[in-house]
């Protein structure tokens, strides 16, 4: 009798592996959020939207939630990304995505306690409320579309009060920039498997540690 030991890849190898797969994956989403960046902000030039109190953000439709892919806002504050995670049910986001014309604009009160009821109208709850950064008094968003097929929403807020307008959304829809922006939102689902988007990275597995196999193999004396 004698013994043929198979041995598996090790933990270091596979680590190496999957270290490597994540730094290209994260290279892509940088690139395409830089790209979408940089489309959102000459969309803000070309509707003369582009002031402090002004922010563009972009998001993908996946499994019944909407994930922020870029946004661009001149205000710090307003740039940040905040949830990243959106129901499909909430705000003018939700109602853009279900309307038949693709489009939402929601005006709201300047008045503290009128706004948040407005909000909870809008199904946002308590928490959303006290976590929101920008609290936009008109809110304009127009449903997106990529590879001929809806694929998100583009959103368009500002803190002053009716600076936003029917015509900012139909300037907009009718941009070649918007539908370059429906494009490379169609594109974030191709760069990591199974359909998992930029905004929800997949969870890190747990690898152990590989042990030889022995196989035993007969052999006649």
């Amino acid at each position: 009798m004698s013994e043929i030991i198979v041995q598996r890849p090790s933990y270091m190898h596979l680590a190496k592996l999957r270290e490597e797969a994540e730094e290209k994956a994260a290279a892509k989403s940088r690139a395409l959020e830089r790209s979408l960046q940089i489309l959102l902000e000459h969309l803000a030039k070309y509707c003369k939207l582009e002031g402090h109190s002004d922010r563009f953000s972009v998001y993908y439709y996946h499994e019944n939630q909407f994930v922020m892919l870029a946004r661009s806002a001149k205000n710090p504050n307003f740039a940040k990304k905040g949830r990243g995670h959106y129901p499909i049910d909430q705000g003018a986001i939700g109602t853009a995505w279900a309307a038949e014309h693709g489009q939402a604009l929601v005006q709201m009160s300047a008045n503290r306690e009128t706004w948040d009821k407005a909000a909870r109208r809008q199904n946002f709850t308590d928490d959303d409320i006290a976590r929101m950064r920008m609290r936009a008094k008109t809110v304009a968003a127009l449903r997106i579309e990529g590879d001929k097929r809806s694929v998100g929403v583009l959103v368009i807020e500002t803190t002053t009060p009716s600076r936003i307008t029917q015509a900012h959304l139909d300037l907009a829809s009718d941009a070649y920039l918007v539908a370059a922006i429906g494009e490379l939102v169609a594109a974030a689902a191709l760069l990591t498997p199974e359909g998992e988007t930029l905004g929800t990275p997949a969870p890190r597995p747990v690898v152990r540690p590989w042990l030889p196999i022995r196989a035993t193999v007969a052999t006649r004396s």
